[in-house]
């Protein structure tokens, strides 16, 4: 990999930080979800073809196929089992306290403040229900159970790969995703916003790429095109199914063509439709090629920013969790009839305040794997 995109001595490539730090950027804003804004234009609020979330998932799984395609070969499998099964772990426990404080946070604004909540009246149901992850979820911090147990299938994926059934990853894959879609209860053990059989799609998919990564560079390095039009395709279709998605959703495009819409079953976000998988992968492509060419001045204008986000990315997930919990709790919530000029810049202070408290949070939180 060219040094200019590696971190100090490590094999960490900054580009994929960066991405990450631009996907926290993304959900903090769209988490408040306080819009009419003109930060929806930086967003798409959520609603578009690809998201911030899937994008995330992604590149997790591309950074692990990256990471573990090496490390298994020099620290054997009883290290790496025993380094994903602990931050596994981590991370659902993690996941599992956020669930519990921000229930126990709605069960006081129900006793003391009346606020309508459907968590149980009892407060050992509420609890059973955060630690074993079966009721009440909140969306803000449903990535981190779901990331626990998408890297111990990332690393049954690794065990495949390492002996070239790349294929066999990807129809396993594909047909418990396929089950999941038809059968919403199939493969469904945990109640999340985010079902594991069908986001496992997205991430073993990154699974297979980052560990093939380097091949992959070679096979279009062949190809006969110059390496200046492969980028102008690939950086110019990706932009141009961003804007194609935005105008449908957001300006009632080809109204029509039902498939095309976002709330539509191929391009669903609950169901991970296919074409949400198909964009998700074009567009991640296209940006990951954009920062290629566009790296220096990516980096010197928003480096400062996303990359300390994006190192950081589950510490600053998990700040912007409990930042959205407390914000969307305050009275007149969602503030109807405000300023969307004032409320842009709403939302950029409340990133700013993520990147300041992810900082400030980070020392205190270096024993747990929170930094990839």
């Amino acid at each position: 990999m060219n040094i200019r995109y590696q971190s100090g001595l490590s094999e960490r490539d900054l580009r994929l930080d960066f991405m990450r730090g631009y996907f926290v950027f993304v959900m903090t804003i769209d988490h408040l979800g306080t819009f009419p804004a003109w930060t929806l234009a930086l967003t798409g609020g959520g609603q578009l073809w690809v998201s911030a979330a899937v994008g995330f998932i992604l590149v997790s799984g591309l950074v692990m196929g990256r990471l573990y395609r090496s490390r298994v070969v020099q620290q054997g499998w009883s290290a790496s089992i025993s380094q994903v099964g602990r931050r596994a772990l981590q991370l659902y426990v993690l996941g599992a306290a956020g669930r519990i404080i921000l229930a126990s946070g709605d069960y006081v604004l129900r006793h003391f403040l009346e606020r309508p909540s459907p968590l149980p009246t009892n407060y050992w149901q509420l609890l059973q229900g955060g630690i074993l992850q079966v009721n009440y979820y909140f969306g803000f911090v449903d990535l981190l159970p779901l990331y626990a147990f998408l890297l111990l299938l990332g690393l049954a994926a690794i065990y495949w790969l390492q002996q070239g059934k790349w294929r066999r990853v990807i129809l396993v894959s594909l047909l418990v995703w396929h089950a999941a879609r038809i059968d919403p209860q199939a493969f469904t053990f945990l109640r999340l916003g985010f079902r594991v059989a069908v986001w496992q799609l997205p991430f073993l998919l990154g699974v297979v790429i980052g560990y093939y990564q380097s091949e992959i560079n070679c096979w279009r390095d062949t190809l006969a095109l110059p390496r200046w039009i492969l980028s102008t395709l690939l950086v110019g279709s990706a932009a141009a199914l961003l804007i194609v998605s935005y105008q449908i959703t957001y300006h009632n495009l080809w109204p029509e063509v039902e498939w095309l819409q976002s709330g539509s079953s191929f391009f669903s976000k609950a169901k991970m439709g296919p074409g949400r998988v198909i964009a998700a992968l074009w567009i991640f492509a296209g940006t990951y090629e954009f920062m290629t060419q566009f790296w220096r001045v990516l980096e010197r204008l928003f480096g400062w920013l996303l990359l300390s986000l994006g190192q950081k990315a589950l510490t600053a997930y998990l700040v912007q969790g409990v930042l959205s919990y407390c914000v969307t709790r305050l009275p007149g919530f969602p503030f109807r009839d405000h300023d969307p000029f004032l409320m842009g810049f709403w939302h950029l202070f409340a990133v700013l305040f993520v990147w300041v408290a992810t900082r400030a949070a980070a020392p205190w939180l270096e024993k747990w794997p929170m930094k990839r």
